[in-house]
């Protein structure tokens, strides 16, 4: 498993072929030099920064693991791009983005202030969260279980027509379209709830 958490800078993790876990820091900073660690307990490697105060600083990550690690990434400020991953992912953000690309394992994204996008997904089940920001993804298979909130932020979903959903979306102030197979006792199933913005929920490509 790898866990990181970092106070200010981008984090990129890509799958690979690789058996072991390569990572390159990058290190800025104005005055005191960042808190940075790494370490390595019972399977999983957990590596950390942490801006001293009054500092400016950042740490960011650019990280190669196996394909079917655990990826759990923690970042205050920064974008987190993860891509070609088979094992089950969560990231939080506070304010930043989070990129996703090629994703097969469950998935959980978070984000207070920025959007989250995503192209080639394959999770079976995902889960995001949106507190102001916008929700864009595609999936290449269709997954069993999606759920997506959004505070101020539109959500698009495209997902294959070649099943049935089981749809629930609401907007208490935006324009709902759903252009894929509904039916009410479909086993797989989309929920998305927003307060304000719009939901499009359309076949992909």
């Amino acid at each position: 498993m790898l866990v990181v958490s970092t106070h200010v800078g981008d984090v990129r993790i890509t799958g690979g072929a690789a058996v072991a876990i390569s990572v390159t820091q990058h290190v800025a900073f104005h005055g005191a030099a960042p808190t940075i660690s790494r370490r390595l307990a019972a399977g999983t490697l957990s590596l950390s920064s942490h801006c001293a105060p009054d500092s400016a600083c950042s740490v960011s990550y650019d990280i190669t693991v196996p394909r079917a690690t655990a990826v759990r990434v923690t970042d205050a400020v920064g974008t987190v791009r993860l891509s070609e991953l088979a094992g089950p992912v969560t990231a939080t953000v506070d304010a930043g983005g989070i990129d996703l690309s090629a994703l097969s394992g469950p998935l959980k994204a978070t984000t207070h202030a920025g959007s989250i996008t995503g192209q080639q997904l394959s999770s079976a089940h995902a889960g995001l969260l949106v507190t102001a920001g916008a929700i864009d993804l595609t999936f290449s298979a269709p997954p069993a279980v999606f759920t997506a909130t959004t505070g101020i932020g539109a959500v698009i979903l495209r997902v294959p027509n070649t099943v049935p959903y089981r749809v629930a979306a609401t907007a208490t102030v935006g324009h709902i379209g759903v252009s894929v197979t509904e039916d009410t006792a479909a086993v797989r199933t989309i929920t998305i709830s927003t307060k304000v913005g719009s939901i499009t929920i359309s076949p992909s490509p």
